[in-house]
Order: structure tokens, then sequence, then C-alpha cells
């Protein structure tokens, strides 16, 4: 009995050894699988951690582009205000010089009509001063003719 409860006992024992291996191949499989999928998590993160400094990378050169595009767009904006600023600045000499033209046409008008009434003065001048040089010799003339009848008298 002895032997046969001995037995049993290693039979049982054995069974539960078994079981017991079993269960440790069981788990130590579950082990190498969670490890392989950590690993696969690790490299993952790894290629994630990468992926996101390359994006972080690119988002802070992207955002110093910006930076520049919005300087240069300043910069854009207050040569338009100047070149503008310069438009109607041209603009308004236009302006001024075809006003000052068309006085200037004016004055060029007056200029000439002044001109041909000095030349219409000019004749008369050198009419009245013909007739002057003539005229004391009409006059004497005239007062011959006027003064001796009264001298008759």
């Amino acid at each position: 009995m002895r032997f046969k409860r001995l037995l049993i006992h290693s039979l049982l024992f054995f069974k539960a050894n078994e079981i017991i291996n079993d269960m440790i191949e069981y788990y130590e499989g579950l082990l190498q699988d969670k490890e392989i999928e950590l690993d696969n998590r690790n490299k993952k993160f790894s290629s994630l951690d990468k992926d996101h400094q390359t994006l972080s990378d690119s988002l802070k050169k992207n955002q110093e582009k910006i930076k520049h595009v919005d300087l240069v767009e300043a910069e854009l904006a207050r040569v338009n205000e100047e070149f503008h600023t310069y438009y109607r600045s041209v603009n308004e000499l236009q302006r001024d010089w075809l006003d000052a033209r068309d006085e200037t046409s004016h004055f060029e008008e007056e200029a000439q009509t002044s001109t041909n009434n000095l030349e219409e003065l000019n004749l008369k001048y050198q009419s009245l001063v013909k007739f002057m040089e003539r005229l004391p010799q009409k006059l004497g003339r005239e007062l011959r003719v006027v003064v001796a009848p009264r001298m008759r008298k």
C-alpha cells in the first residue's frame, strides 16, 4: 500500500509536474509573444518618434518660412503703399503740368494778342509820326488859308 500510495503520489506528482511544465511553457510562450509585441511596439514607437521629430523640424522650418513670408508681405504692403503714394504724386504733378500747360497756352494767346496789338499800335504810331512830320507843312498851309482871311477883317 505504501508502494501504491507512493506510486499514486508519483503519478500525481508527475501529472502535476507535467501540467506545471505545460503551464510554464504556455506562459513562457505568452511572455515571448509579449516581448516580441513589446519590441514591435518599441520599434513602432521609435519610428513614430523619428517621424514626430522630422515633422517637428519640418514644422519649425515651415513656421520660419511663414515668418519670412509675413515679413515679405509686410515689406510688399509698404512698397505697395509707397508706389500708390508715388502714383498719386505723379498724377498730381501731371494735373499740375496740364494746368500749367493750359495756363501757358492762355498766356501765349494773350502774348500773341498783345503782340498783334503792339504791332497795330506800332503801325498807328509810325503813321502818326509820319503825320506829325507832315503836319507842320499842312498846318502852315491851312493856317495861312484860315489865318489870312481873318487878318483881312
